[in-house]
């Protein structure tokens, strides 16, 4: 017993340097895979659906044409209503870039372009009158907020802002009217709930609620890392 106490003592001395080279890995188990992509920057290209912003102007447009049909605005024979046939959405397309300022702060922009149409017909003969249609091409400044970093996993929330060129022939009361689109810029504001990046330290698919102005939106994206 007396020569087994000496020998456990050299075994630990022996092994000290093993457990100091070892614990400054074992202190990082709380976040074993945690990342920091600061100073890297990341091209995604993006598809959504539908367009948020063209859905929800078009429900204004029977709320109008309702009102018209009472004859408070026009004449009843001559009002338009949406034939009854499927809108037709085009998938929201976006390209977007960013820049890792901070571990948690991306600082980028993107544009996106949209496109939706819908049959109108004449309230009294039911006969196709034209098709109501939007183009719109949104131009935003865009943050996001990185509230998860993983090697494989990222998780954030967005906020963008900017400009919506905007191309169409929405409540028009005579076929003239929709042969002459209206075309103009609105204010842009899109906020992104979550957003979740998977992938390697280079190549990475994303899914997003709120991106570029659609419902939900996915794509693939490339991330440059910058030399210092």
């Amino acid at each position: 017993m007396k020569k087994t106490i000496p020998l456990l003592m050299c075994l630990v001395i022996i092994n000290l340097p093993m457990f100091a080279q070892t614990r400054p890995e074992q202190g990082n188990m709380t976040n074993p895979k945690r990342v920091d992509y600061t100073n890297t920057s990341e091209l995604d290209l993006n598809v959504g659906y539908p367009p948020l912003y063209n859905l929800a102007i078009l429900t204004v447009s029977p709320l109008f044409r309702a009102i018209s049909s009472f004859n408070f605005i026009g004449d009843e024979n001559e009002t338009v209503m949406p034939s009854g046939e499927p809108a037709t959405f085009l998938p929201v397309f976006r390209l977007d870039y960013g820049y890792n300022v901070l571990p948690w702060l991306n600082l980028g922009g993107g544009i996106d372009y949209s496109y939706t149409s819908q049959p109108m017909m004449y309230n009294e003969t039911k006969n196709f009158a034209w098709d109501e249609m939007m183009h719109m091409v949104n131009v935003t400044y865009k943050m996001k907020f990185y509230w998860l970093n993983r090697k494989w996993v990222r998780l954030y929330s967005g906020f963008s802002l900017g400009v919506s060129i905007v191309h169409t022939n929405l409540l028009s009361m005579t076929p003239e009217d929709a042969a002459d689109p209206y075309n103009g810029l609105s204010l842009y504001i899109g906020l992104s709930p979550i957003g979740i990046m998977v992938g390697s330290e280079n190549l990475y698919g994303r899914f997003e609620i709120g991106n570029g102005g659609s419902l939900i939106s996915a794509g693939i994206g490339w991330r440059f890392h910058h030399k210092k």
